[in-house]
Protein backbone atom coordinates (compact mmCIF):
# COMPACT_ATOMS: atom_id res chain seq x y z
CA UNK A 1 0.00 0.00 0.00
CA UNK A 2 1.69 3.29 -1.00
CA UNK A 3 1.17 7.02 -0.13
CA UNK A 4 -1.17 9.03 -2.87
CA UNK A 5 -1.38 11.97 -0.99
CA UNK A 6 -0.14 14.25 1.98
CA UNK A 7 -2.64 17.35 2.36
CA UNK A 8 -2.61 19.50 5.32
CA UNK A 9 -5.14 21.69 7.10
CA UNK A 10 -4.68 24.52 9.23
CA UNK A 11 -7.46 25.30 11.60
CA UNK A 12 -6.28 28.43 13.78
CA UNK A 13 -3.33 26.94 15.26
CA UNK A 14 -4.01 23.28 15.13
CA UNK A 15 -2.10 21.44 12.33
CA UNK A 16 -3.68 18.63 10.89
CA UNK A 17 -2.07 16.44 8.28
CA UNK A 18 -4.15 13.62 5.53
CA UNK A 19 -2.29 11.24 4.62
CA UNK A 20 -4.30 8.80 1.55
CA UNK A 21 -3.02 5.35 0.16
CA UNK A 22 -3.75 3.81 -2.76
CA UNK A 23 -6.24 1.88 -1.50
CA UNK A 24 -7.96 4.64 -0.66
CA UNK A 25 -7.10 4.27 3.15
CA UNK A 26 -7.04 7.54 4.76
CA UNK A 27 -5.23 8.54 8.02
CA UNK A 28 -5.01 11.78 10.16
CA UNK A 29 -2.34 13.24 12.22
CA UNK A 30 -2.32 15.89 14.13
CA UNK A 31 1.08 18.23 14.44
CA UNK A 32 0.53 21.40 16.57
CA UNK A 33 4.13 23.23 17.18
CA UNK A 34 2.17 26.69 18.39
CA UNK A 35 4.46 29.24 17.73
CA UNK A 36 4.84 29.07 14.43
CA UNK A 37 2.03 26.60 13.16
CA UNK A 38 2.22 27.63 9.57
CA UNK A 39 5.99 26.78 9.00
CA UNK A 40 5.20 23.64 10.42
CA UNK A 41 2.35 23.31 7.61
CA UNK A 42 5.35 24.32 4.87
CA UNK A 43 7.25 21.92 5.95
CA UNK A 44 4.71 19.15 5.61
CA UNK A 45 4.13 20.18 2.47
CA UNK A 46 7.74 20.45 1.52
CA UNK A 47 8.02 16.37 2.65
CA UNK A 48 4.75 15.33 1.03
CA UNK A 49 6.31 14.70 -2.57
CA UNK A 50 8.89 12.59 -1.78
CA UNK A 51 5.93 10.46 0.68
CA UNK A 52 4.25 9.95 -2.80
CA UNK A 53 4.71 6.44 -3.45
CA UNK A 54 6.93 4.89 -0.15
CA UNK A 55 5.04 2.14 1.57
CA UNK A 56 2.67 3.89 4.15
CA UNK A 57 3.65 0.32 6.31
CA UNK A 58 6.79 1.16 6.72
CA UNK A 59 6.00 3.58 9.24
CA UNK A 60 9.70 3.31 11.36
CA UNK A 61 11.54 3.50 8.18
CA UNK A 62 9.54 6.62 7.00
CA UNK A 63 10.07 8.44 10.56
CA UNK A 64 13.89 7.90 10.33
CA UNK A 65 14.30 8.79 6.64
CA UNK A 66 12.12 12.22 7.61
CA UNK A 67 14.56 12.51 10.33
CA UNK A 68 17.72 11.94 8.86
CA UNK A 69 16.63 13.55 5.77
CA UNK A 70 17.05 17.36 7.94
CA UNK A 71 20.10 19.22 9.19
CA UNK A 72 17.93 21.44 11.55
CA UNK A 73 16.28 19.17 13.91
CA UNK A 74 13.84 21.51 16.05
CA UNK A 75 10.51 21.56 17.29
CA UNK A 76 9.11 22.55 14.12
CA UNK A 77 10.31 19.38 12.03
CA UNK A 78 9.33 17.23 14.99
CA UNK A 79 5.89 18.66 14.81
CA UNK A 80 5.59 18.07 11.39
CA UNK A 81 7.11 14.49 11.57
CA UNK A 82 4.58 13.47 14.49
CA UNK A 83 1.46 14.33 12.11
CA UNK A 84 2.47 12.12 9.64
CA UNK A 85 3.94 9.42 11.78
CA UNK A 86 0.33 9.48 13.71
CA UNK A 87 -1.82 9.67 9.94
CA UNK A 88 0.31 6.77 8.86
CA UNK A 89 -0.01 4.42 12.62
CA UNK A 90 -4.12 5.58 11.85
CA UNK A 91 -3.66 4.07 8.33
CA UNK A 92 -2.55 1.15 10.02
CA UNK A 93 -4.99 0.52 12.56
CA UNK A 94 -7.79 0.68 10.02
CA UNK A 95 -6.50 -1.49 8.01
CA UNK A 96 -5.94 -3.95 10.37
CA UNK A 97 -8.95 -3.47 11.85
CA UNK A 98 -7.43 -2.51 15.37
CA UNK A 99 -6.85 0.63 17.90
CA UNK A 100 -3.80 2.41 17.59
CA UNK A 101 -2.90 1.79 20.86
CA UNK A 102 -3.61 -2.16 20.38
CA UNK A 103 -0.91 -1.69 18.25
CA UNK A 104 1.40 0.42 20.08
CA UNK A 105 1.41 -2.50 22.59
CA UNK A 106 -2.10 -2.48 24.21
CA UNK A 107 -3.37 -1.18 27.19
CA UNK A 108 -1.49 -0.73 30.30
CA UNK A 109 -4.30 0.26 32.72
CA UNK A 110 -8.41 -0.11 33.19
CA UNK A 111 -8.88 3.59 33.86
CA UNK A 112 -7.07 6.86 32.97
CA UNK A 113 -7.12 9.91 34.41
CA UNK A 114 -7.94 12.82 31.87
CA UNK A 115 -7.15 16.88 32.21
CA UNK A 116 -8.12 19.39 29.83
CA UNK A 117 -5.66 21.68 28.20
CA UNK A 118 -7.02 24.92 26.68
CA UNK A 119 -5.67 27.57 24.18
CA UNK A 120 -6.31 31.11 25.40
CA UNK A 121 -5.79 34.00 22.70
Amino acid sequence: MKIERVETFLVDAFLLVRVTADDGTQGIGEGTYWAFPRATEETVRSMASDLVGMDAGNIEHIWNWLYRKQSFRGPNLAAAISAIDIALWDIKGKRLGAPVWDLLGGKVRERVRAIALGVSG
